[in-house]
């Protein structure tokens, strides 16, 4: 939904935005833990960055965190270098969060089409197992 609106919300206001990111983790959390259930988290870098408590909040109820790129950037609308880049901030910030390795990648509004199918080689040359 981010890619929706970023004609009228550019990624520098971000911030001036109250976050109900926390609130909604934690009733996530809340809902998956009374049905014993186990979920990968797929957490933009940024994310990670202006709430580490929540990310901390995920991996200690024994959920796995996955990489959402760092501020939602279609993967076809960037260069390769670009999208490593981008990658590689959000997956180091989510590593260092959560004290474990980052496997899993979700491309922004499932922006890995046949235009972009070079991002596939380089998530495998970052570390990533699946996408």
């Amino acid at each position: 939904m981010v890619s929706a609106f970023s004609s009228r919300v550019r990624f520098e206001e971000w911030s001036s935005f109250e976050s109900r990111v926390g609130g909604n983790v934690d009733r996530i959390l809340d809902i998956l833990e009374e049905r014993k259930v186990q979920a990968t988290f797929f957490v933009l870098g940024w994310v990670g960055e202006k709430n580490p408590d929540v990310v901390r909040r995920i991996v200690r109820r024994g959920h796995e965190i996955g990489c959402h790129g760092y501020r939602h950037s279609l993967v076809y609308d960037m260069e390769q270098d670009a999208f490593r880049e981008d990658t590689r901030k959000a997956k180091r910030i989510l590593e260092d969060l959560s004290g474990a390795p980052v496997f899993g990648y979700r491309a922004p509004s499932f922006s890995i089409t046949k235009r972009s199918l070079w991002a596939l080689d380089v998530l495998v040359e970052e570390g990533f197992k699946y996408d």
